[in-house]
């Protein structure tokens, strides 16, 4: 059937399948990063990119096409990552410019947002380079803007066309740039392009449907980049990000004044917030420099050499966890840190815990009382597929799993290592969850990232196992009940005293243990007395101390800075549960969780 007009709801679809399609091609990606550095994190960062410009235009309900483009720009700019998720955002930003208060485009509108985003994506650049994701773009935008401005034209067959154009210009790239033929790759931004292009291609065609992919529909391996460990050759050691708001920000004056800091600079966003990101060896200068211009709300400086080591160093261990860990995403992303997703059950459907489901929808329903909320463990051929993937490009697994004693999640990742006959996954039981869980998590990721053996990795996840601490208070009985945490004569003696308990998950059994109770209304107050009392015990003072909350951000805030006073020197971070917790904890729900100081 012929399609004639793109419209909010076929963009909104099609861009969240593009964007799943990618993301489970990263490592591909990372693999053949070869280009403007050789950091291996262009697939992470574009991955990160267009998750974040999904996941923006998801909150618009509107069938316009302008709102929703205007939303992808947004969330793409808000999260863009790298020098190839900078130009991405761009990209999106020229198309949502020409699109605004547009409910639908037929093929001449849509040529026209082409050639506008291609436009804004090649003058993002300070120095354009031929053989990059801006040929690819180019090439694309150019076969698709001439076709789909013809009278009647079917926008598939055009966009068909587009790509196979696309696809010519992705195998031109290693002709244009010597380092992509000595390293024998395309580049790795163009690919991530190509990519993104075919999912949308997929869905269009009715071959995903917006559902998860599974295993079997991965794209072959890519040959890793023939590059020898040489950090020493990258220039300039940081990758350099911030975003900065103000008014009448223009992209030409703020490149001008940052170009002097380093090189691969591209300056992305619109006049009221733009993105920076620069190779420098001074990114708080870049900070400073950028903040003459308006306010600086974001800013990332990751260490490219490091990243180099990791990507194409000869050990090499990946790390993967669940969903039941908390930890903020920005070091999900730095730590490469691998996630098998839990389910989330509601009613007859089961959606990807963290992925595919809204907390705040989990959280209406059971305020609702409905009784149609459940939880399930990933089915060992999720870890598999998982493990067969990682296995192209690292030489090792180390799982650090959700306790044994609160689900099957740790048998379903040894299960999924016996599918794949491998020896090479080792599972570690941190024997608790949430913040606790990801605080282990956060420091075999970083043994790891560092070049650390198998065997380092796993010591320090079972160190920081020993070290963490963590209480949680849960406003009301009910979810647990619910989930057959606590036992019913329990619930009713509990509710007739007016009271709810303060647990801890232990290491020695890893379930969840009452260490006291309080009235209801003042559990809060108790969870903050009890962490104030035993951080002036502790000395150092913790380096990590994290909060987390179910659907209640204003408490967890005021957690904080409670908490801060007594802790100045400590580095606070607060996260959203996921909603498999979030089912068990229930709206209100709260934890601290820190690692104490090796002894």
């Amino acid at each position: 059937m012929a399609v004639h007009y793109l419209d909010g709801v076929r963009l909104r679809r099609s861009t969240r399948a593009a964007a799943r399609w990618v993301s489970q091609r990263q490592e591909n990606l990372n693999g053949i990063n070869v280009f403007p550095v050789p950091d291996g994190d262009t697939g992470t960062n574009m991955a990160a990119t267009l998750v974040s410009a999904v996941e923006q235009a998801q909150r618009v309900r509107s069938r316009s096409i302008g709102k929703v483009s205007r939303a992808l720009a947004d969330g793409a700019l808000f999260g863009a990552c790298g020098n190839s998720g900078a130009i991405v955002a761009q990209f999106f930003e020229g198309f949502a410019a020409a699109l605004d208060g547009w409910e639908r485009a037929n093929g001449q509108g849509l040529a026209r947002a082409v050639t506008n985003a291609n436009r804004a994506a090649q003058q993002a650049l300070e120095e354009p380079r031929e053989g990059t994701i801006l040929s690819v773009m180019r090439v694309w935008a150019d076969r698709f803007s001439a076709d789909s401005a013809r009278d009647g034209a079917d926008l598939l067959q055009v966009f068909g066309g587009a790509l196979t154009a696309a696809r010519d210009a992705l195998a031109e790239t290693p002709k244009q740039l010597k380092v992509l033929a000595r390293a024998g790759v395309v580049d790795a931004g163009a690919q991530g392009f190509v990519y993104f292009l075919e999912g949308i291609n997929h869905f269009a065609e009715g071959r995903l449907a917006g559902a998860v992919i599974e295993e079997g529909d991965h794209a072959a391996p890519l040959e890793r980049a023939a590059i020898v460990e040489s950090p020493e050759e990258i220039t300039y050691r940081y990758c350099t990000e911030c975003l900065v708001e103000g008014r009448g920000l223009d992209l030409a004056t703020v490149r001008a004044a940052i170009g002097r800091f380093g090189d691969s600079l591209v300056v992305a966003g619109s006049p009221h917030r733009l993105r920076v990101h620069v190779h420098s060896d001074d990114p708080e200068a870049v900070f400073g420099a950028v903040a003459e211009f308006g306010e600086v709300v974001r800013t990332k400086a990751d260490d490219m050499r490091i990243q180099h080591v990791e990507q194409f160093g000869r050990e090499r261990v990946a790390v993967v966890t669940d969903t039941a860990a908390d930890l903020p995403e920005r070091d999900q992303q730095h730590l490469r840190i691998h996630v098998v997703p839990l389910r989330v059950l509601l009613g007859s459907a089961a959606y990807l815990d963290k992925q595919t489901l809204n907390p705040d929808e989990v959280y209406e329903r059971l305020r609702r009382g409905e009784q149609t909320v459940g939880t399930s463990q990933p089915p060992p051929g999720d870890y598999a597929a998982l493990y067969k993937y990682l296995f192209e490009h690292y030489t090792s697994i180390v799982v650090v799993s959700l306790s044994a004693a609160l689900s099957g999640t740790m048998n379903a990742a040894r299960k999924g290592s016996e599918l794949v006959g491998d020896g090479r996954v080792t599972v570690v039981d941190t024997g608790t969850a949430s913040v606790a869980q990801g605080l282990i998590v956060q420091a075999a990721a970083e043994c790891a990232l560092e070049g650390g053996s198998v065997e380092d990795v796993v010591a320090a996840a079972e160190d920081a196992r020993e070290r963490v601490r963590m209480w949680v208070g849960f406003p009301t009985l009910e979810f647990l009940a619910r989930g057959g945490r606590v036992g019913g004569w329990k619930i009713r003696v509990a509710e007739r005293l007016g009271l709810v308990p303060v647990i801890t998950v232990p290491i020695a059994r890893g379930a969840p243990k009452v260490i006291g109770v309080a009235r209801r209304g003042r559990i809060h107050l108790n969870i903050l007395d009890r962490a104030r009392k035993t951080l002036k015990r502790e000395s150092p003072r913790p380096d990590r101390i994290w909060i987390a909350h179910a659907g209640a951000p204003g408490v967890a805030d005021a957690y904080r800075s409670e908490l801060a006073e007594l802790a100045p020197e400590s580095e606070f971070d607060v996260v959203e549960v996921g909603p498999v917790l979030g089912v068990h904890a229930g709206p209100g729900a709260v934890a601290v969780g820190y690692l104490r100081a090796p002894s």
